[in-house]
């Protein structure tokens, strides 16, 4: 997503531009000739990884050998730090010049990287206020552009519209179920996100559920697997930011969609949960006290969060409940909201980032 927006603002000011690498369907229409498919890299956790390693590689090599052989004026890295380190080595041997836009979160773990990135990188880009410090001490070339998804969270349908769009019913609750777009994060989150609503429906007979699913994921496995539940959810393909835009609260997997409810004011209960050795090393190395984007940018806990054995429909409920069921606390929530909302810094980042890119190209 971030790639496309970027790609699509370095086109405006540079129609000339070559642009190719490793990206989805939204790089591909933004003109950029993705040699190879995001999705045989995409994969979260520690042992999780295990599985994918075969195509991970694939794909490492195929671009190391690109970089060597015909090496591009310049690199842009966009977040996945480990395979993208690894490819800054390759690009930095090749006297590739290199712009990591959407830093590694050295702030949360491995704070060693920023050295090793110091000596890769010539400019790094970051989104959130307080990483732009962090980069400094370290003697790296440092910008903040701001979020990208100030940009991206715009919804393309009036609420009233998309209400009657998806085959919801307008003037009754709706709440919006987003377990991850990752098939990891679906297979570990959907059945508890079902029992979960399912509790809220018998709350809230009129409730009405909807399930919005990202790009590249089985539509007939989600269908089966709400269908197998008994509960009635509208199941949508893409559109998440018009879903969560009309829904009155959501529970959410942790990630970026965190930061789209903030924008969104849509108060949210934040969960996740990766295999017992995954989250054994992440809690040896991960320093920061929330995982949850919305909160860490608050600097505090503002929704809740809950992982691992926490993740069951009885408790997922409970902090659902506790929220929606106060109107004092609802509306303190959303208006905290709001505050994580001006942190972000304001509208352009892809525009920023692609006139950064440019003055070092």
């Amino acid at each position: 997503m971030h790639g496309a927006n970027l790609a699509k603002e370095l086109f405006r000011l540079r129609p000339d531009l070559k642009i190719f690498g490793l990206g989805g369907k939204r790089m591909q229409q933004a003109g950029v000739k993705t040699i190879y498919d995001i999705a045989d890299t995409s994969v979260v956790g520690a042992t999780e990884v295990i599985s994918r390693l075969p195509s991970i590689w694939r794909v490492f090599r195929g671009l190391s050998r690109t970089i060597k052989k015909k090496p591009p004026d310049l690199l842009v890295l966009i977040d996945f730090p480990d395979f993208n380190l690894m490819l800054a080595k390759v690009a930095k041997r090749a006297g590739v010049p290199i712009v990591y836009y959407i830093s590694p979160q050295v702030w949360a773990w491995r704070s060693g990287r920023v050295n090793k990135i110091a000596r890769l990188v010539k400019k790094i880009l970051v989104i959130l206020p307080f990483e732009k410090e962090i980069y400094k001490k370290a003697g790296v070339e440092c910008e903040f552009v701001g979020h990208p998804l100030l940009d991206e969270v715009i919804p393309e349908y009036t609420k009233k519209d998309a209400v009657k769009k998806f085959g919801l019913r307008l003037k009754k609750p709706i709440f919006g179920l987003l377990p991850g777009s990752r098939k990891n994060e679906i297979d570990s989150l959907l059945d508890p996100i079902l029992g979960s609503a399912k509790l809220i429906k018998d709350m809230i007979p009129d409730a009405q559920f909807i399930l919005p699913i990202a790009p590249g994921i089985n539509i007939t496995e989600i269908k089966d697997t709400v269908d197998r539940s008994g509960l009635s959810v509208s199941i949508i393909e893409g559109n998440a930011v018009d879903a969560i835009n009309i829904s009155d609260m959501i529970i959410v997997a942790s990630g970026t969609t965190t930061l789209q409810a903030a924008i969104l004011g849509v108060p949210m209960v934040i969960i996740y949960r990766i295999s017992l050795l995954s989250y054994i090393i992440g809690k040896l190395l991960i320093k920061v006290k929330d995982i949850g984007l919305v909160n860490i940018v608050a600097g505090k806990r503002i929704v809740p969060e809950l992982l691992q054995k926490d993740v069951n429909p009885e408790k997922i409920f409970s902090a659902f409940w506790k929220i929606y069921n106060n109107p004092e606390d609802y509306k303190r929530t959303k208006e905290k909201l709001k505050k994580v909302m001006a942190k972000l810094g304001k509208p352009g980042a892809s525009r920023k980032a692609a006139v950064s890119i440019l003055k070092t190209l």
